[in-house]
């Protein structure tokens, strides 16, 4: 009989407060597991760093990978500038997305297990993973999705640190529905290229029916479900005092937005009923996201392509 191969990388992505943490803490009570410790990874951050260029040939990655120890989120992963530089020789470093992925790579060496990674926006770059990645590490994709009027509600009450940023991350829940949509045109794009490869959790699902998700989820990683798993407590709080005490409420504008602007995925991951119906406000705006997101995809998978032959 052939012994299945254990796997190597695990990648999470999903629209903030939508449970991508939940779901880390669920998985990372296996013991095959180490769960990098950040919201934030490598992956996504290389881009924001723009006194780095994304061409790296010749460069000193010593001098970046320094600084990216230092000064990022990649502090937290405990990893050493040796041990990325050794992880560095197995391909040739041409860009900051193969830089990431040595990153991957060193963590891999170092903790010996299944490395879980799990960041909003993630899926951004599931595709980029997939092909940068070398092909004889095994990864599994994960998408977390939650109905965009729950998620934008706890996103308006999450707590003083997503508070401070909530000009800049969510002006009005119509920004906040594009990026939702955005999120979901990812995980559809996603679904084309990686197929199987990628498991699919809701977020209410996970909330009532965890038992039932992860029966099915640890299957498909490969991995043994115990009883440490399903009883896990979620271990998030607010960084407000008295948070529990905030009315969390919404207008009915902000209500009537995201039902709007979101109508078509909403009825895709059945966060409104079938029998529900649109009227010709919800078509016309319909459509109009329809022209600009066509547009939006067409951009995302030339620079894809474009960087693939990189």
């Amino acid at each position: 009989m052939e012994k299945i191969k254990k796997l190597d990388f695990i990648f999470v992505g999903g629209m903030p407060r939508s449970g991508t943490t939940l779901v880390g803490q669920l998985t990372s009570q296996s013991d095959d597991v180490w769960v990098i410790p950040t919201d934030n990874s490598i992956i996504n951050y290389l881009p924001k760093l723009t006194s780095v260029d994304f061409d790296l040939t010749g460069v000193d990655l010593v001098e970046i990978i320094q600084r990216l120890l230092l000064n990022t989120t990649a502090s937290k992963w405990g990893l050493s500038v040796d041990e990325v530089i050794t992880a560095s020789q197995e391909f040739e470093i041409k860009n900051w997305y193969d830089l990431s992925i040595c990153f991957l790579l060193a963590a891999k060496s170092k903790y010996k297990q299944t490395i879980y990674l799990k960041s909003p926006g993630l899926e951004y770059y599931f595709f980029t993973i997939e092909q940068r990645l070398p092909i004889k590490y095994i990864r599994k994709y994960t998408y977390v999705v939650r109905n965009p009027i729950e998620s934008y509600l706890s996103m308006k009450y999450a707590g003083l640190a997503w508070r401070n940023k909530l000009e800049k991350v969510v002006d009005d829940s119509i920004n906040w529905s594009f990026r939702w949509r955005q999120s979901v045109n990812m995980y559809l794009l996603n679904k084309a290229l990686l197929g199987d490869n990628m498991f699919l959790i809701k977020y209410e699902d996970n909330v009532k029916n965890r038992k039932q998700v992860f029966l099915n989820y640890f299957p498909f990683l490969g991995l043994e479900l115990t009883e440490k798993v399903l009883n896990h407590k979620n271990k998030r709080q607010s960084s407000i005092n008295g948070h529990g005490e905030i009315e969390r409420v919404l207008t009915q504008l902000e209500i009537s937005n995201i039902s709007t602007y979101c109508f078509d995925y909403m009825k895709l991951f059945d966060y409104l009923s079938a029998d529900e119906k649109s009227n010709f406000y919800t078509d016309f705006r319909l459509t109009e996201i329809n022209l600009m997101e066509n547009t939006e995809i067409i951009k995302v998978l030339s620079k894809k392509i474009l960087k693939g032959f990189l």
